[in-house]
C-alpha cells in the first residue's frame, strides 16, 4: 500500500513539474486552480510524512526533482534561448527568462513547501550567465558613452536581475560589479584622452572633458548606487586631466606658439585640474 501510494504521489509530482515548465515555454501567466495546488502540495507532504522510514529517502527524491527541474530549465531552455544573441537582445531575453524562471521556481517552492523542514530549499544558479551578461552590460554602457542610443531601462533592469540572481550574496556581487565598472571606465577614458590629445584643440578637449563628467553623472544617477558618482568622476578626472596635465600644458603652450597665453583656455585647464565642473 505504501509503495503504491508513493508511486502515485511521484506521478502527481511529475505532473506538477511538467505544468510549471510550461511557464518557461512562454506561458508566463500560467496559474493553478485551488484543486491543483492542493493536490500537488498534498502529494509532496505525503511523500515525506506518510512513512517515517521513507521520509528521508522521499524528501531527497523530492528535492532532487525540485533542483533537477530548475537545472533542466536553465540548460534546455534558458541557455539555448541566449546562445545566438548579443548586446541588447541578449539582455532583453535574459530579463524575460529570469522572470519566467522565478515564476516557475515560486510555484515549485509552494508545492514542495514541506522540504523546508529538511533545509533543502537553497538553490543557486545563473552564475555563468551573470558573468557573460556583465560583459554585455559594460559594452552597452560604453556605447552610451560614445553617444550611441541604448535602452536605459533595459540596462537598469538587467543590473537588478544580476544582483537578484546572487541572492544573499548580492552585496558582494555589486561590489564586484562596481570594481569591473570602474576598471572599464578607466580603460575607456584613458583611450579617449589619448585620442583627443592628438586630434582636438585644448579648448575642445576641456569641453569634451566637461561633457564626459556630466554624462557619467547621468549614468551613475540612473543605474548605480549613490556612492558611485564620485568614484566615476574621480576616474574621469584622473585619466583625462591629472594623468595628462603635463601634456595638456605643453599643448597649451604649443597652440599659443610659446609667446602669448589664451586666458580662457588657461583658466579652463586650471578649473578642470581642481575638479570643478561648470555648466558649459
Amino acid at each position: 500500500m505504501v509503495e503504491r501510494t508513493t508511486e502515485a504521489c511521484k506521478k502527481v509530482i511529475e505532473e506538477a513539474i511538467a505544468k510549471t515548465q510550461m511557464i518557461m515555454h512562454g506561458h508566463s501567466n500560467l496559474r493553478f486552480t485551488p484543486a491543483e495546488y492542493q493536490r500537488f502540495h498534498q502529494c509532496a507532504y505525503d511523500l515525506c510524512s506518510s512513512n517515517r522510514a521513507l521520509e528521508g529517502v522521499n524528501a531527497m527524491w523530492l528535492f532532487g526533482k525540485f533542483r533537477g527541474s530548475l537545472e533542466d530549465a536553465i540548460l534546455s531552455m534558458v541557455l539555448p534561448s541566449l546562445a545566438d544573441k548579443t548586446d541588447a537582445p541578449l539582455l532583453r531575453e535574459l530579463i524575460v527568462m529570469w522572470s519566467n524562471y522565478k515564476s516557475m521556481a515560486k510555484w515549485l517552492a509552494r508545492f514542495f513547501e514541506y522540504l523546508e523542514r529538511h533545509n533543502n530549499r537553497s538553490y543557486t544558479g545563473f552564475v555563468s550567465l551573470s558573468e557573460v551578461s556583465l560583459m554585455c552590460f559594460k559594452e552597452l554602457i560604453n556605447q552610451e558613452r560614445m553617444g550611441l542610443y541604448v535602452d536605459r531601462d533595459l540596462l537598469k533592469n538587467a543590473l537588478l536581475v544580476f544582483t537578484e540572481i546572487c541572492g544573499s550574496e548580492g552585496g558582494s556581487y555589486y561590489e564586484a560589479f562596481e570594481k569591473a565598472m570602474l576598471s572599464e571606465t578607466a580603460n575607456h577614458y584613458s583611450s579617449l584622452a589619448q585620442h583627443l590629445l592628438l586630434y582636438e584643440s585644448l579648448k575642445d578637449y576641456i569641453q569634451k572633458y566637461y561633457w564626459c563628467v556630466n554624462q557619467e553623472k547621468e549614468i551613475a544617477n540612473y543605474y548605480l548606487s549613490p556612492g558611485m558618482e564620485s568614484k566615476l568622476l574621480k576616474v574621469v578626472k584622473f585619466h583625462m586631466i591629472d594623468q595628462m596635465m603635463e601634456r595638456l600644458e605643453e599643448k597649451h603652450i604649443a597652440e599659443n606658439c610659446g609667446i602669448t597665453t589664451d586666458y580662457q583656455e588657461g583658466e579652463l585647464l586650471r578649473v578642470a585640474s581642481l575638479g570643478v565642473v561648470t555648466a558649459n
